[in-house]
């Protein structure tokens, strides 16, 4: 099985799916490029979330939806709609849904669990992440000192201040003469992103499974998210641009 960005993220889940405690995984081989997740780290995050969808279900409904036995009763057209409103209100580069630690298929974050070896390990593994994942998912209104630290509390929402202040100061300072990779406060956002989004989740898979692993790095210019893609497709067809 191969996928990529949350569809590599799908196959991190079950690689680690059950802890490893409920047999092996339904494959033998996976590659996973670029995989990412939006990390609930919290059910106090997952209560927020279930909160907002209830509030916009009750505004598209005109009526007060308070359990999920009434959102289940709605018709598929008005949930299409609460799904279309949460996610357009995310903050920039982020979705609201996505898998969440349920305490049986999920019974910790895929890092944790790959960390303490609960997962299948009886399986070869490709992985892969691009040289400027999180550019795409970087807001541009994040401009100075108070935005970026506001950016990292909206990736991590339950992140400490402490934490926050050593990402920022420590992890990716604000020093931009290109020392850390970095020459203004987007491409700051954007490593910090590609890094705790995706580089993250690869070598966490590498250090599971002892490095024994298919791993590359993409890094054709500009080497955006997904930007792989098209050579993963490639058949043979090489007088049609792919656009940049």
């Amino acid at each position: 099985v191969f996928g990529e960005s949350a569809g590599a993220a799908s196959i991190m889940h079950h690689i680690t799916a059950f802890g490893g405690l409920n047999g092996k995984a339904p494959f033998q081989q996976a590659i996973l490029q670029s995989p990412a997740f939006q990390p609930v780290t919290s059910n106090a995050l997952q209560e927020t979330t279930f909160d907002t969808v209830l509030s916009y279900a009750s505004y598209v409904t005109s009526t007060t939806i308070s359990t999920l036995d009434q959102l289940r009763q709605l018709p598929s057209s008005v949930l299409q709609t609460v799904n279309t409103i949460v996610v357009a209100l995310s903050p920039y580069g982020q979705f609201t849904f996505g898998p969440t630690v349920d305490g049986l298929i999920a019974p910790a974050l895929p890092g944790v669990l790959l960390l303490h070896g609960q997962f299948d390990k009886d399986l070869k593994i490709m992985v892969g992440h691009n040289s400027d994942e999180g550019l795409f998912f970087a807001s541009p209104f994040i401009q100075n000192q108070t935005a970026y630290a506001a950016g990292i509390q909206s990736l991590f929402p339950d992140i400490s201040a402490k934490t926050v202040d050593y990402i920022d100061t420590t992890l990716y300072p604000p020093v931009f003469d290109g020392t850390y990779g970095y020459t203004n406060q987007v491409a700051r956002t954007a490593l910090t992103i590609s890094e705790s989004s995706f580089a993250c989740n690869t070598r966490y898979l590498d250090l599971a499974f002892a490095n024994k692993t298919y791993s590359y790095l993409f890094s054709v210019p500009p080497g955006l998210h997904g930007e792989d893609i098209s050579y993963t497709y490639f058949n043979g067809d090489t007088s049609t641009s792919d656009d940049g």
